[in-house]
């Protein structure tokens, strides 16, 4: 029986107590008891529809034009629960190269709240919708925890390189990694550049190690974060309801552009919680990429050529924030 740690991320907050495989995941919470060592936090119903949404209201903006349908979005963090009432139908398998097996189950909820950004149904009741709600999740576990702070246990290089490898081969149009890598590594570089190569677009946090104290200067080159850094990869930094940059969210030129990023709802362990930092901004950039992907009225070239174009067009229509630094070309505007 595989056994998980319970490692919660910080930047949740918990509200009240209370090919592609074929076949879609049927994981359930009695099968995450068994391989989880403790239940992963409990989460409540909020109702409110959450702020980014309020901001692109999806269902005039968007949804008339994409919604992810036919779209596969590999989602490379702690697994993604398949259980989750918004994602029911939702979750392939996926793999777990942590510990081998399906990905369906998730100890921490940091990539069911990733990847219910990108793909959550709708509830009653429940304001949280996905970006593209018609899109396939396949998760792919390379860590235990949360991991785009430098201070949290380091992800294995060669095994995110070996999840970006396998969420390609499985059919993943769109790769959103939610981890973060603080140094170059050569697997990971010829991961990112096959990927690019398939065709696929690759979205990766810019990481939330920035220090306040130093202001808004470029952070030092030990914070690099990788992906993130790579040409071709879609950087992403994070912003609260203000629009301003959160504390953490790093300053160099491997932000591309920024998207909310703080105190944003997204799925908790059965309903929803509150999270901030800059894998949840990757999480609204890939799922805006899966409605261009979807959209029958954008013509993509094939290849590497549409991943170009796909962070070309992100890029291109980002509501700008000329001259501040660690905002790239401008906050997402999907």
């Amino acid at each position: 029986m595989r056994r998980r740690p319970a490692r919660w991320p910080a930047a949740v907050t918990v509200l009240a107590l209370a090919a592609a495989p074929a076949l879609v995941a049927t994981a359930s919470p009695a099968a995450a008891a068994q391989v989880c060592d403790s239940a992963p936090p409990a989460s409540a119903v909020i109702q409110d529809v959450p702020w980014p949404q309020v901001r692109y209201d999806p269902p005039a903006q968007i949804w008339p034009f994409g919604t992810g349908a036919g779209v596969t979005v590999a989602v490379l963090d702690t697994g993604v629960s398949a259980a989750h009432p918004q994602l029911a139908g939702a979750v392939l398998p996926g793999a777990d190269l942590v510990r081998s097996g399906p990905a369906d189950v998730d100890c921490t909820t940091h990539g069911t709240a990733l990847a219910s950004l990108v793909a959550a149904r709708q509830q009653s009741g429940i304001g949280l919708r996905g970006l593209a709600p018609d899109s396939t999740v396949l998760p792919v576990q390379v860590t235990d925890q949360p991991a785009t702070d430098p201070d949290a246990d380091p992800v294995d290089p060669a095994r995110l390189a070996a999840g970006i490898d396998a969420a390609v081969a499985s059919g993943a149009q769109v790769v959103l990694v939610g981890a973060v890598v603080y140094g170059d590594a050569p697997a990971l570089a010829a991961a990112v550049s096959n990927a690019l190569a398939a065709g696929a677009v690759v979205v990766a946090p810019v990481g939330d190690g920035h220090d306040e104290e130093t202001g808004n200067v470029p952070d030092p080159a030990s914070l690099t974060p990788y992906p993130a850094a790579y040409d071709g990869v879609v950087g992403v930094g994070a912003v609260d309801r203000d629009g301003m940059r959160t504390r953490g969210s790093q300053i160099g030129g491997y932000v591309d552009l920024v998207a909310p990023g703080g105190d944003v709802v997204a799925a908790g362990s059965t309903a929803q919680a509150v999270y901030s930092g800059t894998a949840f901004a990757a999480a609204f950039v890939a799922a805006t990429a899966a409605v261009l992907l979807s959209a029958p009225d954008v013509a993509l070239p094939p290849g590497a050529d549409r991943s170009a174009a796909v962070g070309a067009q992100l890029a291109g229509t980002a509501t700008p924030a000329a001259g501040v630094l660690g905002y790239g070309a401008g906050e997402l505007s999907p």
